[in-house]
């Protein structure tokens, strides 16, 4: 049954039977955490919202799998979503389903790459952002009316409101969240570089432009 937005929450009646089975059939368990639309073949697929996940999982709760559970696990452009005061208990929580040794990949808008690229006054970055806008042009006109040159482009991804974003991360940043939560090697990584050539495969091209790559490595 594909059920979507808050009618997706009724999946948890069935939710451990799902986990159970895909924990029993993956000797290589790997975790897709908000998956949007995006399903992946050999993962186990969860978000909040989306029909075409394989089961509902609500970041801001306890995780519904074992510790060390996972042996991998991936999350594009899902955190800066998230309430500043949750990130903490999320980044537990991946910490905890982690298997010793596993590697946890999460990308993101990255802070730094913008404010460089607006110090640079780079046409061409801010362009790419302003394209990604368009749809939302149509959909809410007056509610992007002042979303134009860099400075608009730039507080699109930075305002809470506008993408439904909470905040913007660096590497810095977001590498001290991951180290103060357990993780004791986290490295700064590029488009499809990684630690894991599966995990490197998985970057989304349409966002390689603006995003920070970390793989964070469970002791």
């Amino acid at each position: 049954m594909k059920l979507h937005g808050e009618g997706a929450r009724l999946r948890t009646l069935w939710r451990p039977w799902v986990v159970k089975k895909y924990l029993a059939d993956n000797t290589t368990p790997r975790l897709h955490i908000g998956c949007g639309g995006r399903r992946l073949h050999g993962w186990l697929n969860v978000d909040k919202y989306a029909g075409d996940a394989d089961t509902y999982l609500n970041a801001y709760s306890r995780f519904p799998f074992p510790d060390g559970a996972f042996a991998k696990a991936f999350s594009e452009h899902m955190i800066e979503h998230l309430d500043i005061d949750k990130v903490h208990h999320f980044l537990s929580e991946v910490f905890r389903v982690l298997r010793p040794g596993g590697v946890f990949r999460v990308t993101c808008p990255d802070l730094e790459l913008y404010a460089r690229n607006y110090i640079n006054d780079s046409q061409e970055f801010f362009d790419q952002v302003l394209a990604g806008v368009a749809w939302k042009r149509e959909k809410d006109p007056e509610g992007t009316w002042v979303v134009r040159g860099k400075g608009g482009a730039f507080m699109s991804c930075a305002a809470r409101n506008f993408h439904k974003h909470r905040w913007m991360y660096d590497y810095d940043t977001l590498s001290s969240c991951l180290r103060e939560v357990g993780f004791t090697d986290t490295r700064h990584q590029s488009f499809q570089h990684s630690v894991d050539p599966e995990l490197a495969a998985m970057d989304n091209p349409e966002r390689s432009f603006e995003s920070l790559y970390i793989d964070a490595i469970k002791p």
